[in-house]
């Protein structure tokens, strides 16, 4: 069967690759660049894997018919890697590609190539095909959908949940002491955003350390991400208002925290995290919701877009129907992360030439600035 996202980690931490070909099958991206991630550290052992990791690209739009001959995949596959023990060939927006050679890549999947592991990233997959069935069998198609806050079955949100226990862990990545309540207080306060709530389990790690262990009142006091400022700012950038952003920007740091007033006073550079955070948030919903969009899933793409008042959400979905790549917002918003995370200089010069950039490109209709008001 299909294993959970969770059965995975554990699974990859302690085994080899025990199929030639992995799924992640989903609309979560952070959850499919964690999995893959694992995937290729298990791969190569924990090495840098140099040449032996290949990356192929389907059409940006999944719902197109594939570009990408299969030739090309299994050739990839079946030459030795170069300066590496092992190979790992990553097909990215492989929906059209896994639907067109669905029986081929089952027929591949009896006889592969020895030392190279193929990796499928991809919406959905079709378990009825004789891929789906046989990657279901070997438990190698992981899960990567939105977490649930609530165990099955019940209503509350719980720290045992998947998205708690995605917190619980990431957390301890950072040598970080979360007792539960402060887990449910995160998601209460911040929302199922992996990439914003990523952003404030590294806020609460650099305020309290390894020794320390966090309640629900130290998530209170600490917790950023929310009030008008920051939602006028991702409006802003979103909307290609470059001079709105910054004015936002300026106003978030002026108060000197990312987040609802009243809470501690943040450091330049965990607001500057936080931001970023909240943009990459943003942008994944969007991509979801677009791509929904383009499938004629009107009220699905409205539910991935998450809260927000029922006009703004149309004007949103309509800008959608015309959306720009968003292959550079995301280079943009890695390039900003990798600054803060080595040192940047002045954090608020880096979040504020962020918020210009990427407003300039997303360009901003005069319906898309309408969002705003």
């Amino acid at each position: 069967m299909a294993p959970k996202f969770d059965d995975y980690v554990r699974r990859i931490a302690r085994e080899k690759p025990w199929s030639p070909v992995f799924a992640f099958v989903g609309t979560e991206e952070l959850l499919q660049r964690e999995g893959i991630e694992l995937l290729e550290r298990a791969v190569f052992g924990g090495e840098e894997p140099g040449l032996g990791r290949i990356v192929l690209d389907g059409p940006a739009n999944r719902n197109e018919l594939s570009s990408l001959p299969l030739a090309a995949v299994l050739d990839e596959l079946d030459t030795l890697p170069f300066l590496a023990p092992r190979k790992l060939v990553l097909v990215r927006n492989a929906d059209a590609f896994a639907s067109a050679h669905a029986q081929a890549l089952a027929r591949y999947l009896e006889d592969p190539a020895e030392g190279a592991v193929l990796a499928l990233s991809l919406d959905k997959l079709d378990m009825r095909t004789g891929l789906g069935k046989n990657l279901s069998k070997r438990e190698a198609a992981v899960k990567c959908a939105p977490l649930w806050a609530t165990r099955f079955g019940e209503t509350e949100t719980s720290a045992a949940s998947p998205l708690g226990r995605w917190i619980a862990r990431r957390a301890r990545a950072r040598k970080l002491r979360l007792a539960g309540e402060a887990i449910v207080s995160l998601i209460e306060n911040v929302g199922s955003s992996l990439a914003e709530l990523d952003a404030e389990v590294e806020k609460l790690a650099l305020r309290f350390g390894p020794k320390a262990e966090v309640r629900a009142h130290d998530v209170e006091r600490v917790t950023g991400g929310g009030g008008e400022a920051a939602f006028a700012f991702t409006d802003a950038v979103f909307a290609g208002d470059a001079a709105g952003a910054v004015a936002e920007v300026e106003t978030i740091f002026h108060a000197g925290l990312a987040g609802r007033a009243g809470r501690v006073v943040l450091d330049e550079g965990a607001v500057a995290v936080a931001l970023v955070a909240r943009l990459a948030g943003e942008a994944e919903r969007r991509v979801s919701a677009a791509r929904l969009l383009a499938a004629g899933d009107r009220e699905g793409a409205g539910r991935a877009l998450g809260r927000m008042p029922a006009p703004k959400k149309a004007r949103v979905l309509g800008g959608l129907a015309r959306a720009r790549p968003f292959a550079p917002v995301f280079r943009r918003l890695l390039e900003a992360d990798r600054a803060l995370k080595t040192g940047t200089p002045s954090p608020r010069l880096e979040a504020t030439c962020l918020a210009r950039d990427l407003a300039g490109l997303m360009g901003g209709t005069r319906e898309e600035k309408a969002v705003r008001r």
